[in-house]
């Protein structure tokens, strides 16, 4: 069962790629469909209503590989233990 990466709760409508070739993490090339990202880098399930937050620029907490993490505008912070 696959589930928003941010939320955890939600079906997935799309996908998000934080680590990306993207300008910004929020920009519009960061929310590729499914099947259209950039070879390499982490792609995370997305929600509708995340993605609207984080183009909204609102705080978002996500895990890649272990490590959590947050955005905020177009700032992506590792969250320190």
């Amino acid at each position: 069962m696959t589930y928003c990466a941010c939320c955890r709760d939600a079906d997935p409508e799309g996908c998000w790629q934080p680590f990306g070739p993207a300008a910004t993490p929020t920009d519009k090339t960061a929310f590729p469909r499914p099947g259209f990202h950039a070879r390499g880098f982490p792609v995370l399930p997305l929600c509708g209503t995340c993605r609207d937050l984080l183009r909204d620029g609102a705080r978002v907490h996500f895990r890649v590989r272990g490590v959590w993490w947050h955005c905020e505008g177009d700032v992506l912070t590792r969250e320190e233990a």
